[in-house]
Order: C-alpha cells, then structure tokens, then sequence
C-alpha cells in the first residue's frame, strides 16, 4: 500500500506574521495509529501526524484557529477528529466523514464536539463517487443541525453532478478548490467551470484565501475580516483600487507585482 510524505520536521518560517485569530481553513490529523487505527481499506497510510504535531506547526505559523478535515485514510471513523476537537478547548472546528450507519446519537457527539461538516469523496482515486441516495438521506439529517456538505471531487466532474448538489438545497463547499492543477492556470476549463457554476446557478461562493490574485479574479464582493470582525465589504473593483481600511490596504500591499489577473469574461 502506498504512503505519502511526512510533514517537514524543519518547517521554515515565513516572514508575514497572520494577524491574531487566523486560522487554518483545511488541514488534517493522522492517528496515531495504534490509538485511532486507519481504515482497513484505505488507499494509502499517512505516517502518524497528531493533534499535537498539527498544534506545534500552527503556533510557528501563527495560526490560533483550524478546520480538521476528516483524512480519507481514516474512512468513518471519527474518533481522531473528534479527540483533537475536544483537545482544543474550542479553537478548532471540524467536518467529519459519515455513511448511513451514523447513528443520531453519533451525530450529537460529533456537533457536540465541534463538527460544522460532513465530507464525501467522488474523487476516482478515493474510491470514486459515494452512493447519492445515502448522501441525500444524510443531508435529511445534517441540514436542521446547521451542517454544511463538502464534496470532494474534480473539477471536470461539476457537470456530472451539479444538478444532484444543487437539488439538495444545502450549503456546500467543493473541495480543494476542484482540485484545479494550479499550474495550468486560471483559464483552463476545470478552474472556469466553478466559475460557469457560480454565473449559471447564481451561486454564492465563499472563499477564505490568502491569495488575493485569486480572490479578484473569482469575487464579485469581498468581505475583509481582521481578528474574526469585518473590517471592509465592498465590490471588488472598490476593494481593489480604493480599500478604506487599513488593514484591507496591507493585504493588498502583499501582492507580488506582476501578479494580478484580470477577471474573466464568461460571456465569451
């Protein structure tokens, strides 16, 4: 069975300091093992990467808060997740994995925890897409909790199943970003399809990202928000080239010259 790489013992430091509350929107535990066992059949085996690994890594970065994504590798069993949410003393939120033998009582523990998401895998790899009834009967029970749905899948498959999403009439997020391959740029079909998505729909994307090229070329309307308060919303041109806040002003500063795009034409 194939593993991946193990976190970089050495992390090195970056210079931009994130300011007081930031927090890391996507990252995962694995195990360990010998007390939260991978699934047995699970497409790799991660090395062990704790709750305390992961909580070391934040404070060098200097990130105070986290979203723990339930790791394919651990199927539905949640219990890493959830010792990690709990260890946190509330500064980590989490979405966890689950099928139809999730119990109401399973649900309660895990919202009770800190969980705010339910994840699925359609990605080929992972096992390719899960059973959609079991994911329709799931959201039955999620939505009144206030529980949002994640989807992983690629982005080439939004046309194969934008109908069922958006039928489900629950928020939803589309995972790493669709798994766009970033360096085949902002216009190859995959990246424009959550963009056709977004136009054909009326949808309403919420992006947490530090990369503002991408911001601007995506958003319609942005919302700043500097130590959980926002600071700044207005339409992204405003934003852009008259930010009033000071610190709407330093984000932008931090943009590499030469690095900005301009927006797409869908009408094209």
């Amino acid at each position: 069975m194939k593993t991946i790489l193990a976190p970089d013992p050495n992390p090195s430091k970056p210079q931009y300091v994130p300011p007081p509350g930031a927090c890391d929107a996507h990252c995962h535990v694995f195990g360990p093992g010998a007390q939260f066992p991978y699934a047995p059949n699970r497409s790799y085996t991660p090395p062990d990467a704790p709750k305390e690994q992961l909580a070391a890594l934040h404070k060098h970065l200097g990130f105070s808060r986290a979203v723990i994504v339930q790791a394919s590798c651990h199927g539905t069993d949640n219990t890493a997740v959830i010792d990690a949410l709990n260890w946190s003393r509330g500064a980590w939120r989490g979405v966890c994995m689950i099928d139809n033998t999730v119990t109401d009582d399973d649900l309660q523990t895990l919202h009770a925890a800190g969980v705010r998401g339910a994840r699925f895998n359609f990605v080929a790899y992972l096992g390719g897409a899960p059973d959609l009834k079991v994911i329709e009967a799931i959201v039955a029970r999620i939505k009144p909790m206030g529980l949002h749905l994640q989807v992983h899948l690629d982005a080439e498959d939004i046309l194969i199943y934008r109908d069922f999403l958006l039928g489900l009439n629950i928020v939803f997020i589309v995972d790493h970003m669709g798994r766009v391959i970033a360096k085949n740029g902002l216009e190859q079909k995959p990246f424009n399809l959550l963009l056709d998505l977004q136009d054909g729909f009326k949808l309403a994307y919420v992006f947490i990202s530090h990369d503002l090229a991408v911001v601007n070329y995506m958003a319609d309307e942005i919302m700043v928000m500097s130590k959980g308060i926002v600071v700044e919303i207005a339409d992204s041109d405003t934003i852009y080239r008259s930010p009033q806040n000071p610190y709407t002003r330093r984000l932008l500063a931090s943009i590499p010259r030469g690095y900005e795009v301009a927006k797409p034409s869908l009408a094209a």
